[in-house]
């Protein structure tokens, strides 16, 4: 309920917004203290310190009073949807060494000088799940997975297996039975990988097949998992409290894939990423409403990055939050700045998400054990 008070006053700015301008529309009000560069994410498999709550409530600093107030509003669904990626240019790929993983010249010299002596895995395995967050600008070298490949030291591969458009969990009314399985949602992929059904059901996405057969389970160093948006606007139920293994759900789904990536990479860390803050919009182009407040009858999209948050504490894993401005400032008055539609990372954007991942990710190295500071995307300059 203590993140109700975002939904609160996103509510309140919107009838505010209503009355003097007559467009629909969301604001918050810039927070007096977000989270501070002494604040830091839950612990990595118990190696790292835990977040305090009050790094999440910072963004909800105000509170809205009143019995007028309301936390969310119901629209119909069929206005709620994913927009279509604009197209951008990019200004700032990942270029040279960084895109290609560091590994070529390596591999070229093994190819040389073939050894008896068994092959030793020194290279930091990283494979991103995901959906169009992570997918978004794949082969423009600025997608988020390849940015934060750049900010890792040494030799390293990421693997990104996200797909535009998929949940975590399996569509309504599919049987969850593996035999004959053909949804490419986050379990789906889980069970590619693990070899549980044919891989075969990425024949429509060759780019992912290709990057999955390159991987080997037992060298993934960490697991990186984003999903939400597409559970959010697909209607998927948050979790089943009768079967907290419900791959319909999201939180189900979260567990269970999860569950098939821990029996075949034993020795992998988990980073799991919740959705990101957003502004809706309908087809005419007017907000309807943010994260915070607008439901299609389950549940916000930030009840989402609630269920990812608290599945991360109950593992033990690094949880990033990008909902409610705990590493950077992605809010109501910058979402321009961050998003080029409302849901999905511009150029910077995605710069500024991955610097937050490759973070977490050198800071369970022991490479970068100080506090993330927290990001402005107006004073922002990757790699520095």
């Amino acid at each position: 309920m203590k993140r109700k008070i975002a939904g609160m006053l996103s509510v309140f700015m919107i009838a505010t917004m209503i009355s003097s301008c007559g467009i629909v529309g969301a604001k918050q009000n810039e927070e007096g203290s977000t989270a501070e560069s002494s604040t830091e994410e839950a612990s990595l498999q118990g190696e790292e310190e835990t977040a305090p709550d009050s790094a999440v409530e910072a963004s909800a600093e105000a509170t809205v009073e009143g019995d007028n107030a309301t936390a969310e509003t119901s629209f119909d669904p069929s206005e709620i949807v994913e927009p279509e990626i604009a197209e951008e240019v990019v200004e700032n790929p990942v270029q040279g060494d960084a895109a290609e993983g560091d590994t070529t010249a390596e591999t070229a010299e093994q190819a040389e000088a073939p050894t008896q002596e068994p092959e030793v895995d020194d290279t930091l395995d990283v494979v991103f799940f995901g959906d169009s967050q992570f997918d978004n600008a794949r082969g423009t070298g600025s997608e988020i997975p390849l940015y934060t490949q750049a900010l890792l030291q040494g030799k390293k591969k990421v693997y990104n297996l996200a797909i535009g458009g998929t949940p975590a969990s399996l569509e309504r009314g599919a049987s969850p039975d593996i035999n004959g399985w053909t949804d490419v949602c986050f379990v789906g992929l889980t069970y590619a990988l693990a070899g549980k059904v044919d891989r075969s059901i990425l024949d429509t996405h060759p780019e992912v097949k290709g990057e999955m057969e390159q991987i080997n389970p037992a060298n993934v160093d960490f697991y990186v998992i984003e999903y939400g948006a597409n559970d959010y606007i697909n209607g998927k139920d948050l979790w089943n409290p009768e079967d907290l293994y419900d791959v319909h759900t999201y939180k189900g789904a979260l567990t269970v894939g999860i569950n098939t990536l821990k029996e075949i990479s034993p020795n992998a860390k988990f980073i799991l990423c919740g959705p990101s803050y957003c502004m809706w919009y309908n087809a005419d182009g007017f907000a309807i409403g943010d994260s915070y407040t607008v439901s299609k009858g389950i549940g916000t999209l930030s009840e989402y990055a609630d269920i990812c948050d608290n599945l991360a504490g109950d593992e033990g894993f690094t949880y990033i939050d990008t909902m409610y401005a705990t590493y950077f400032d992605l809010r109501a008055t910058t979402v321009d700045d961050y998003l080029s539609d409302g849901l999905h990372y511009k150029e910077s954007g995605r710069q500024i998400y991955a610097t937050t991942i490759a973070h977490f990710i050198n800071k369970a190295l022991g490479i970068d054990p100080e506090p993330l500071n927290f990001i402005e995307i107006n004073n922002f300059q990757f790699g520095q």
